[in-house]
């Protein structure tokens, strides 16, 4: 019997997954200097600092050392990531330590997001959005941007009475661009003028999974400034060369951090299985 994921699978980028399959069979066969792999996003290789982290992690022991933890994370990680964050407000209290980006976005999605409201994204854009939107069984909305910058207007066009969410990207995969403050504003004028129209706060999704790897004269911008209805999703997969080992977080705005918006989002951590991020990474970090 055909799988229902299928034709998601297809259209949202199992062939870069197959790619990087017949990259590593290139590499076994040919060697890895010959082979230029431009499938998956891995950057870099962890370097000495970051294996010796983890090395001292995997020896540490104490009583519960392998069990679990706040499902939102260690208290003293969750504090590091929001003084990394670097945004008036981010506390603690904002963070949820998470299976890298990509959790952080399929939980922001399933804490935030009514099943079967349209989730939007701009292109180009990392073929995987598409299927978080497919799990939490949402219709999934591209809007255009211009040479790869945001076209606010474009997303004015797009957003209607259904639309939960927008997801950007930034600096984005593929093209590269780093969205400025400029746009971001842009952004949000589009977003409050939906809001006093429809009523809905539109949910603003920014992956910076990449947010170490941009070079002047772009400049990394704050999106939680301009729009209160914001998130961000992180990893340390590309800056640190760890993406095997699943760590990231997500930023809720300060705007709607309270004891019962974390009690939400750790009950769907556990919905969707994630339960907590690896205890060995989070002490690594």
């Amino acid at each position: 019997m055909p799988s229902p994921w299928a034709a998601h699978e297809a259209e949202a980028g199992g062939w870069i997954r197959r790619m990087f399959l017949e990259g590593q069979r290139l590499k076994a066969e040919f060697g890895a200097d010959a082979v230029a792999d431009l499938s998956l996003g891995q950057p870099l290789e962890a370097g000495d600092a970051v294996r010796e982290a983890f090395a001292k992690a995997a020896a540490d022991t104490f009583p519960g050392r392998f069990g679990y933890m706040p499902n939102s994370g260690y208290p003293a990680v969750r504090e590091r990531c929001a003084a990394d964050v670097q945004s008036d407000g981010v506390t603690a209290a904002c963070i949820t330590v998470t299976s890298g980006a990509a959790g952080a976005i399929a939980l922001a999605l399933r804490t935030f997001v009514s099943a079967g409201d349209t989730i939007v994204a701009t292109a180009p854009f990392f073929p995987e959005f598409r299927l978080y939107a497919a799990t939490l069984g949402s219709p999934f909305a591209v809007v255009a941007t211009k040479d790869g910058a945001i076209d606010a207007a474009a997303i004015a066009e797009v957003l209607d009475d259904n639309t939960g969410a927008l997801i950007l990207n930034s600096p984005c995969n593929p093209s590269g661009h780093v969205i400025s403050d400029a746009e971001y504003s842009a952004v949000a004028t589009v977003l409050e003028s939906h809001r006093r129209r429809t009523g809905r706060a539109v949910l603003l999704i920014v992956d910076e999974v990449y947010r170490r790897l941009h070079y002047p004269p772009a400049a990394a911008a704050d999106p939680l400034k301009h729009w209160d209805n914001t998130v961000l999703a992180r990893s340390f997969s590309k800056d640190l060369g760890v993406a095997g080992e699943r760590i990231g977080y997500l930023v809720i705005h300060p705007s709607v951090a309270a004891d019962t918006t974390e009690r939400a989002i750790e009950m769907c951590a556990r919905a969707l299985g994630f339960v907590n991020a690896p205890a060995t990474a989070q002490r690594a970090l």
